[in-house]
C-alpha cells in the first residue's frame, strides 16, 4: 500500500465519522429541546456504554450478534417503555 491510498482511506473514514457525528448531536439536541437535558445526556451515555460493552466484554462480537435477536430486544425496551407510561397515565 502506497501513502496516499492509505490516507485518502483515513481521510475518508474521518469525514465519514464526522457526518454521524452531525447526526448524533442533532438528535441529542432534538430529546433536549423537547424532553429536557437530562433524558438526552441519559440516551447518549447509554448510547456510548452499550457499544462499548460489547466490544470490552470478550468473547462477544457483534457479527455473532443474530439481528433476530437485536430486533426482539429493541422491541423489548420498547413495549417496556410503552407499558411504564400507560401505567404513569393510569
Amino acid at each position: 500500500m502506497t501513502w496516499s491510498t492509505i490516507a485518502t482511506a483515513a481521510l475518508a473514514s474521518f469525514l465519514a465519522s464526522m457526518v454521524e457525528f452531525v447526526e448524533v448531536l442533532t438528535i441529542v439536541l432534538a430529546v433536549a429541546a423537547t424532553r429536557g437535558w437530562k433524558p438526552s445526556l441519559l440516551g447518549a451515555a447509554c448510547g456510548l456504554a452499550v457499544p462499548l460493552a460489547l466490544v470490552a466484554t470478550p468473547g462477544v462480537s457483534l457479527a455473532g450478534l443474530a439481528c433476530g435477536s437485536l430486533a426482539a430486544g429493541l422491541a423489548a425496551v420498547l413495549a417496556l417503555s410503552a407499558w411504564r407510561r400507560a401505567a404513569q397515565a393510569a
